[in-house]
């Protein structure tokens, strides 16, 4: 869940019972059975995933590495 209360799947607290990691581990599991829940959190998922995008990233790295391989190419050009 994030700042805004978009919740993109469920998570369980860790615990070191087994049984008790186990029940409320398949409680989580059918809750995801209710078609509502299910699809409120395929929902906030996508909506979620628009954060990590990779797209920006390319361009931003394409970027600097498009920089640094200009500039070098530069200081291999300029007569010393």
């Amino acid at each position: 869940q994030n700042e805004a209360g978009v919740r993109g799947g469920i998570i369980t607290a860790a615990m070191r019972d087994t049984d008790t990691f186990i029940a409320t581990f398949t409680k989580a599991m059918e809750s995801i059975l209710d078609d509502r829940l299910r699809d409120a959190l395929a929902k906030g998922a996508l909506e979620l995933g628009k954060k990590y995008d990779m797209a920006p990233l390319v361009e931003i790295y394409g970027g600097l590495y498009q920089r640094v391989i200009e500039t070098r190419a530069d200081a291999l050009l300029m007569p010393a």
